[in-house]
């Protein structure tokens, strides 16, 4: 595993946004600092769709639904949620690559989820990233392995060593193939020379029931997938995929400080548009964004809920996309995944 994918998430997106700040020349940092040109969007009447390429009720529907209502209040027009689940997100962003470039529509990006869709060739998805236009990212939220509260593996070496003893028994759930937490699953086994059972599910909802209902022995999911339900007793969260504890999970463990150097895979969630979509309506959505994630209201509610809040604007979150694709490819590299050059 290359240095760079064993930063944490904070100093990713660290990089990321001083990326986009080497990269851009002076008249184009101006450009995204400077306040939205005036354009007649959204036009009275006309409802903003917003594509969530997940089933409802996991943490990524939540997060979108939670700042729709607040970013409705700012453009002045609905913002139907549009829950297009399904093929880890392949649905959904099909969906968004053939709409209109017009604003009309914008779609949940998660990340590194949907690079793994195009990055795969076997996927024979229609789109690439090249479809697609960053507007801005919300929310980082860092990995995280739980086990029912019930569950025998106390720590995160029980589990390890209970995979050891008896190769392809203990099960591995997932929100969906070579998605993130399938690719947590990934990391662990190769830091840690355990092979587990995958069994994937359609989304971050159906696995977390899965897994308290027993279809799986664990779930590499992300910290707010289990933060309530931790605190509850519903589940044990083994440990972290960062480098720093979470605020959200007091007392639990980084991976590394267990003794096994993982990388660093979370999920982050923000905004896209279709390709051809005009600057000035991306600019909007982008400031709509910022001052939802700037909402107390908002800001009380994903705190509650877990959710690290997080914005990037959309040259920063198109760096970071940028350097989340090289971050990925060795993970897909070592699940078989044959990733074009």
């Amino acid at each position: 595993m290359r240095e760079s994918t064993l930063l944490s998430r904070r100093a990713f997106l660290k990089e990321a946004v001083a990326g986009a700040a080497v990269a851009a020349t002076g008249p184009v940092l101006l450009a995204s600092a400077a306040a939205p040109a005036k354009v007649d969007y959204p036009a009275k009447g006309k409802v903003v769709n917003l594509i969530v390429p997940w089933p409802p009720g996991g943490p990524a529907d939540v997060s979108a639904r939670l700042l729709a209502q607040v970013m409705e209040r700012d453009l002045g027009t609905p913002i139907p949620i549009l829950n297009k689940g399904g093929a880890a997100t392949q649905i959904g962003m099909t969906e968004l690559a053939r709409s209109k470039p017009d604003g009309y529509t914008f779609g949940q990006v998660s990340l590194p989820t949907f690079i793994t869709v195009y990055l795969n060739p076997e996927r024979k998805a229609v789109f690439t990233r090249k479809d697609f236009q960053p507007v801005a990212l919300y929310l980082d939220d860092p990995g995280a392995i739980a086990v029912r509260a019930d569950s025998p593996y106390k720590t995160l070496s029980d589990l390890v060593e209970a995979a050891k003893a008896n190769p392809w028994k203990i099960r591995c759930g997932s929100s969906g193939i070579l998605g993130q937490g399938h690719l947590e699953g990934i990391e662990l086994e190769k830091v840690s020379g355990a092979r587990f059972a995958k069994v994937n599910f359609e989304g971050g909802a159906a696995a977390l029931t899965a897994l308290l209902g027993g279809s799986s022995d664990f779930y590499p999911g992300v910290v707010s997938d289990f933060a309530v339900r931790h605190k509850s007793g519903d589940v044990r969260v083994l440990a972290v995929y960062d480098k720093e504890e979470s605020p959200f999970l007091p007392g639990v463990k980084t991976a590394e400080a267990q003794g096994y150097k993982v990388a660093p895979v979370g999920s982050s969630r923000g905004w896209a548009v279709p390709a051809g979509t005009p600057k000035e309506i991306i600019d909007v959505l982008s400031q709509a964004t910022k001052k939802g994630t700037e909402d107390d209201q908002f800001k009380a509610r994903t705190k509650e809920l877990g959710m690290m809040v997080r914005y990037l604007g959309t040259d920063e979150y198109a760096s970071y996309w940028t350097s989340m694709e090289a971050h990925i490819v060795p993970l897909l590299e070592q699940a078989g995944v044959k990733v074009p050059k």
